[in-house]
């Protein structure tokens, strides 16, 4: 698998005893999303922690704080998606104290990202039908594929960005490497369209969006106008902003009670000033081909592109995840 593209954040690794909170800390330092998490006592690999795991218990812990009296929390036993989080256990009386075995051991759980490795002499064909493969309702899709050598021991992570980067880069060197159907667009064969698509208005909080992301299991919610036209985005990614500007605000305000172009305006600054990317609103027409789709995909380094009809209106989105489903149906 030497063909396969180094990783371009570091490989990094947490033992299955390490607090919500400080696995939380490490996804934010090196800006990813999740991490491989090892059992040093079995020596092995248990899974992947993901950012959603935090999240979820952080909003789990809000909606509390919105119906009972702190002082009640320790009482309280989260369901994050089948599992429980016992709050009483917790010496933060918010869960993120808890080790993270608690969404890898427990069998429950519904939103686990799949751990699916590949070994180092294995096919890409292997790796982009398991990123292909669509989860059952409410559970999770897998997004990345762990590479493991011969000891186990996992040398690198294959997203469905890098099978997109590299189909991006074979195309630009022989576009007649396309194949047909790659030129299909959402008009003609309904590639990405959504009938009841998962939004927020200009008007919602950042914690509406916050819990949308959470209840509908998805990764990013976009923002519309009045004419339902995406002007924004707010993702799972965004954790990182929102946990920087709460720790800036001098008087204690919770961003989360921010409107969401608020929010977004703040969190722009923010990047911009640290050398930081949030997801990004990008848009395209309904005559847009896949292979468009795919350039746009790699060159703007975005995990997805949202799709207007004629009328500037928001019908759909198109994922790296859409693309990794087509190339799967024609190798």
């Amino acid at each position: 698998m030497s063909t396969f593209p180094a990783l371009d954040t570091p490989l990094v690794e947490v033992d299955d005893s390490t607090s919500i909170r400080k696995a939380l800390d490490v996804l934010f330092e090196h800006r990813i999303l999740s991490l491989p998490v090892f059992d040093k006592f079995l020596h092995d690999y248990e899974g992947f922690f993901d950012v959603s795991d935090a999240f979820s218990v952080i909003m789990g812990v809000k909606k509390l704080k919105k119906r009972i009296p702190s002082s009640k929390l320790v009482e309280q036993v989260l369901d994050v998606h089948g599992v429980k989080v016992d709050l009483a256990k917790s010496e933060t009386a918010d869960g993120m104290d808890l080790p993270i075995s608690i969404f890898l051991k427990e069998s429950g759980n519904r939103r686990r990202a799949p751990w699916k490795p590949v070994k180092d002499t294995d096919s890409w064909e292997k790796v982009i039908k398991i990123l292909a493969e669509k989860p059952e309702i409410h559970y999770s899709s897998t997004r990345r594929v762990p590479v493991v050598d011969d000891t186990g021991k996992v040398i690198n992570i294959i997203s469905q960005s890098a099978i997109v980067n590299k189909l991006y880069k074979q195309y630009m060197i022989d576009a007649a490497m396309v194949p047909r159907c790659f030129l299909l667009t959402p008009r003609l064969d309904g590639l990405g369209l959504i009938k009841n698509i998962t939004t927020v208005s200009e008007s919602s909080t950042v914690y509406q969006a916050f819990d949308a992301l959470c209840v509908k299991n998805i990764s990013v919610v976009p923002i519309v106008d009045d004419n339902f036209s995406p002007v924004g985005v707010i993702s799972k990614k965004d954790l990182w902003f929102y946990d920087r500007l709460q720790k800036m605000e001098k008087d204690g305000e919770d961003p989360q009670n921010w409107k969401v172009m608020e929010y977004v305006a703040k969190a722009e600054e923010l990047a911009a000033s640290c050398d930081a990317s949030r997801s990004k609103c990008i848009t395209t027409s309904l005559d847009t081909p896949l292979a468009s789709f795919i350039t746009l995909l790699a060159t703007r380094k975005t995990h997805r592109i949202f799709v207007i009809d004629d009328d500037k209106r928001l019908v759909g989105v198109v994922s790296v995840a859409d693309v990794c489903r087509r190339l799967a149906e024609i190798m």
